[in-house]
């Protein structure tokens, strides 16, 4: 018992001796953990830049805060790791990173002093293992130790730390946190309508909300820097779920490092042409495979053709509502997927001929440089050139024929047609319309037309000859439909109608001039409009109109007939 007591004794004396020692080294958790910040391609600052133009015209200052707060870029959580050789790492989750162009890292004392570092570069990242291994700008080596990463398992009930940075109002900002550890091995479905199992990971209730994610899970280690080990790399929280938090742990960290550092020798090519087989075997599917396609995509090859991806979709989406929706929704959640999906759909479309049928085989494979090869591919009997690179240790595809290739010049062309589309107006609510009147044995007259209603109109006109004397009112309803090509459309349209006509007639066979004749009638009308994108509004007609009339007066010797037809000729302005 006496020696049970002592051996208690001499371990708290260690732990308080070991305490004293950190605390007299001023080192704390904070040190070694830093802000992961990450900004975005160029080119995807440049599109979503111009939502925010719009939303300036529009007064929109809470849509103009969001653009704002995207366009900050992401952010997330990373610790240091120092090897064995002393080289200095990072580590963090591959989704922190993911959508990089260039990343940073900060640590911040508790006095608020803060250290940057900028340009950290990917050495490697595992997107199955949701984890990224970084390194210093230019091999520096700022810390001569890192945390230890514990590979051992604990017991449910063991108390866990958390450590990161998560967003108070969309600001990051530094939180430990303290929790038990609720399940050693959970294994969660992927997603809710899947079977297959992720995992295992650690199930813990330490704090961890947006912005922890790729932060150290901590145990209490004496002995260790800052007197904490690393026993996983917090990685998600179940929805709705009340602190149910999973981390990677520490033997999957240890394992991913270990092959990065120390990599078995491989076969690039061979490695590469497996994953072209696997995309080729993901596409010849009788569904849609854009969201297949997508994870194929490297992220500059996404930065460099959303733009036009997603003109091209919009251009399209009256005949593919179902993807365009799919996108949107995306978009609104998270713009980068949607992007990706919009690229993906692109190279989707390209590849599928008339029957809607995607038929692909792999020709040729054609290394071009470090880290890059050409794959020459026949899709349904054309062939398609693609580029692909080694990204965060993955190939992906980074050009896809013309479509998905970068090419600025596809905007522009998409632009310039934009414009000569919203110059050419084909729908009007309201038309205004005179012309030259050709009547049947009557010779020539003058009508003129009022619509109001858009494509599916009322109306109000007249034809009226002065030397033949008539005179025809009619009213009516019909419809057009535009037929938009380029820089014109024409537009055919059909009426019917109902209306009076008044002639002259006579009341014997010397052609003596009696009252005027009124009659009774309907009338069809069909021909085409004619507009283009010179001026706004202007379009010219033609029409032909059949006419079905009756007289009202009894006993005329030989009054004249109604007219069958009219040829109608003119131009009108639509508003």
């Amino acid at each position: 018992m006496i020696r049970r007591i002592c051996s208690i004794l001499l371990l708290a004396s260690l732990t308080a001796l070991t305490a004293f020692a950190q605390a007299g080294s001023g080192q704390t958790i904070r040190d070694y953990v830093g802000l992961i910040n990450q900004t975005y391609h160029p080119d995807i600052v440049s599109y979503i830049e111009k939502f925010k133009i719009e939303f300036e015209k529009q007064g929109n200052s809470d849509a103009i805060k969001g653009v704002d707060r995207f366009l900050k870029g992401p952010f997330g959580t990373g610790f240091v790791y120092v090897a064995a050789n002393g080289d200095n790492y990072i580590i963090t989750n591959t989704h922190v990173i993911a959508q990089a162009y260039s990343l940073s890292i900060t640590f911040e004392k508790i006095d608020g002093t803060k250290t940057r570092y900028d340009g950290i570069e990917i050495v490697a990242a595992d997107e199955e293992a949701d984890l990224a291994l970084l390194a210093f700008p230019g091999g520096q080596k700022p810390f001569t130790e890192g945390l230890v990463i514990k590979g051992e398992l604990v017991d449910e009930g063991t108390d866990v730390f958390s450590a990161g940075f998560p967003g108070l109002g969309g600001t990051p900002v530094y939180q430990f946190g303290r929790g038990i550890v609720s399940n050693a091995a959970a294994r969660i479905p992927r997603n809710d309508n899947e079977e297959e199992l992720m995992g295992p990971y650690i199930q813990h209730t330490a704090q961890i909300d947006a912005g922890n994610s790729g932060g150290p899970l901590l145990i209490a280690q004496a002995g260790a820097p800052a007197g904490y080990a690393v026993l996983a790399v917090n990685t998600l929280s179940a929805y709705r779920r009340q602190a149910a938090n999973y981390s990677i742990p520490g033997n999957t960290v240890i394992e991913f490092i270990n092959r990065v550092l120390d990599p078995d020798p491989v076969n690039e090519r061979e490695v590469l042409e497996e994953r072209i087989n696997t995309f080729i075997s993901e596409m010849n599917v009788p569904r849609a495979v854009y969201r297949d396609i997508a994870k194929y995509l490297s992220y500059v090859c996404v930065a460099e053709n959303t733009e036009y991806a997603i003109a091209e979709l919009e251009d399209k989406r009256a005949s593919n509502r179902i993807v365009w929706n799919d996108i949107v929704e995306t978009f609104n959640d998270y713009p980068i997927n949607g992007m990706r999906l919009a690229v993906a759909w692109v190279v989707e479309n390209a590849m599928r001929n008339r029957s809607g049928l995607i038929r692909i085989s792999l020709n040729d494979l054609t290394e071009i440089g470090p880290g890059e090869y050409e794959a020459s591919l026949d899709v349904n009997g054309t062939v398609i050139e693609s580029r692909w690179i080694k990204e965060y240790g993955v190939w992906r595809i980074n050009s896809f024929g013309s479509v998905a290739a970068g090419d600025k010049s596809l905007v522009e062309e998409k632009e310039k047609q934009r414009a000569k589309d919203a110059a050419l107006f084909t729908d009007y609510a309201l038309m205004l319309q005179v012309g030259y009147a050709q009547i049947t044995d009557r010779g020539g007259g003058l009508n003129g037309m009022i619509r109001i209603g858009g494509r599916l109109f009322v109306d109000l006109g007249f034809v009226y000859a002065m030397d033949s004397d008539l005179l025809h009112t009619q009213a009516g309803c019909g419809f057009y439909i535009p037929i938009r090509l380029s820089g014109f459309a024409i537009m055919p349209l059909v009426e019917i109608a109902g209306g009076l006509m008044f002639t002259e007639g006579y009341k014997d066979h010397f052609r003596t001039k009696t009252s005027s004749m009124t009659r009774f009638g309907f009338s069809i009308q069909a021909g085409l409009m004619l507009t283009t994108a010179a001026v706004r509004g202007l379009y010219f007609y033609g029409l032909y109109q059949y006419n079905n009339y009756s007289d009202f007066d009894i006993g005329i010797v030989e009054p004249i007939k109604p007219d069958k037809s009219y040829i109608l000729l003119g131009a009108g302005f639509g508003l």
